[in-house]
């Protein structure tokens, strides 16, 4: 059974590349409001991974820690694959300023898990899926 607290991200792009960096902006826009964010500076990382799921996962996994240990979310991403790595590069503005103003506007999203459907209290979430 899926935990209430869990968030399902959807993303879309015309290409593996940008599917992947719509899914890293969509899970910062799931928390913060990034609409008057302004970049503060620009991060590169270099992961390993052998496919889809697994740069997903490594990717996603960035974005926490960049939020847990500098304070900054992506405004933007760019991505390259290799074979067995893959580049991200986004441009990041500080969870301080866009926070205050996500809390007035945020709004999320709760499952009804007794219907299988998804009823909104107050509001939107974002979903996540890559096809290969």
């Amino acid at each position: 059974m899926p935990h209430p607290a869990d968030v399902t991200i959807e993303a879309w792009g015309p290409t593996r590349e940008a599917c992947l960096a719509e899914a890293v902006v969509g899970l910062a826009a799931s928390f913060v409001d990034l609409s008057d964010a302004t970049p503060v500076d620009t991060v590169t990382l270099e992961m390993a991974a052998d496919d889809d799921e697994d740069r997903l996962v490594a990717a996603l996994d960035q974005l926490i820690y960049l939020v847990d240990t500098q304070g900054v979310v992506p405004l933007r991403a760019d991505v390259d694959i290799g074979a067995q790595t893959f580049r991200l590069t986004v441009s990041v503005a500080s969870i301080e300023r866009s926070h205050r103003s996500a809390r007035r506007r945020r709004r999320l999203l709760f499952p009804d898990w007794s219907s299988g459907t998804s009823a909104t209290s107050g509001a939107a979430a974002r979903r996540s899926t890559c096809d290969s």
